[in-house]
């Protein structure tokens, strides 16, 4: 582990020296250390960055990078008192909200894009029009998410399981409460059931004649597992009856012991990023990532890796093609991300703020599809 973080410190200092080579300069201002989880999934970030860069400097882009470590008890100034941070064109960072407003200002006075990858709390995105947030706070997901569910589903019939969860963190009821009031509001129909119904009590709640979404209150395995129990017993009595499942971002861990029941009721997952571990870019960055760094990425979702990949392909194309005029809209990228798609609209007189957003659709057929919004 000590020899990568060398290694890694080792191609900063390389790039410090080319500071003054002309192209697109971008920053780094990220925990990039070995000390806690947040420090080992920020050097991973990292490392993504770097192999963005590699694969445009092939494609002939002129491209700097400079980088600080900057911890959680960190001090911006190191930054901002640099002068090679006034040459960047794009800065990604800061990790924690505490270092926003500095670096934003900063990055605001020297006209600087300051792109804040992941969760913050902070509303400095609203005044600062330099800022792009990629990170989409809950209440927007499930804004995107009725949207969308609006969009697939508008001849559909809802049912909405109750499944009896008493694990709070896997509650979904903010987005069933969501979902009823739209329903309501347009006058449509819906249904409510319980996994603590008899088997004809939760049938009846299906239709016969409409396609039906079943759309759960629980996030976890155990209860999707049961709930797909009882859509089994419908499915014997019932063979033309046509239900779709409706789900959330936590059932991609679910994929490796549920994938055939997840085609079997066509189901829809909806999330701003997608990790598809077949496809011919992932295993082809994997293979990448592991002869570069002589490890594989951490197994989480999504991969650190390659959003850092998808970020600065996504950022350092558009800056390159547009310069100060790049504002993140669909029009003005044509690239196709391994994982993170992206799209940003304007907040007020703010900054930007990301509306990527789609559904992961497992088809009847064993097929995949990406529906984006």
């Amino acid at each position: 582990m000590r020899y990568f973080f060398k290694y890694i410190m080792l191609l900063v200092a390389l790039m410090f020296s080319a500071i003054s080579w002309a192209g697109v300069k971008v920053g780094v201002v990220l925990p990039l250390h070995d000390k806690d989880g947040d420090g080992l999934r920020m050097v991973e970030y990292y490392r993504g960055i770097l192999m963005a860069v590699d694969q445009l400097k092939h494609e002939g882009y002129d491209i700097v990078v400079s980088t600080w470590n900057v911890p959680q008890d960190g001090d911006i100034s190191v930054v901002t008192n640099d002068k090679n941070a006034a040459k960047c064109d794009l800065i990604f960072g800061p990790l924690y909200t505490s270092q926003v407003k500095e670096l934003g200002d900063f990055c605001k006075s020297k006209k600087i894009k300051l792109v804040i990858p992941f969760s913050i709390s902070s509303w400095e995105v609203t005044r600062n029009d330099n800022i792009f947030q990629i990170y989409q706070t809950p209440y927007n997901q499930t804004l995107l998410n009725i949207r969308a569910y609006n969009d697939r589903f508008a001849n559909a019939h809802t049912v909405l399981v109750d499944c009896m969860d008493q694990n709070v963190e896997s509650r979904k009821g903010e987005f069933t409460k969501k979902l009823r009031e739209n329903l309501d509001a347009k006058n449509t129909k819906y249904n409510m059931t319980s996994l603590a119904s008899n088997d004809d009590s939760f049938q009846k709640a299906f239709s016969h004649s409409e396609p039906n979404v079943v759309v759960l209150n629980s996030s976890r395995m155990p209860e999707l597992s049961k709930v797909i129990a009882r859509l089994d017993k419908i499915k014997v009595k019932y063979p033309n009856i046509v239900i779709s499942l409706y789900g959330y971002n936590e059932w991609f861990m679910y994929v490796p012991y549920l994938n055939k029941e997840l085609h079997r009721y066509d189901a829809y997952i909806p999330t701003n990023y997608y990790f598809n571990a077949a496809a011919d870019n992932t295993i082809a960055f994997e293979k990448a990532y592991k002869g570069w760094f002589h490890t594989e990425m951490q197994n989480s979702l999504p991969r650190f890796a390659i959003t850092g990949y998808d970020h600065a392909e996504y950022f350092i194309r558009g800056i390159k093609a547009y310069g100060k005029k790049f504002v993140g809209t669909k029009s003005q990228s044509s690239y196709a991300p391994i994982q993170t798609p992206l799209f940003f609209e304007r907040v007020g007189e703010g900054g930007y703020v990301n509306k990527a957003f789609q559904l992961i659709h497992y088809k009847n057929n064993g097929g995949l599809e990406s529906v984006r919004y």
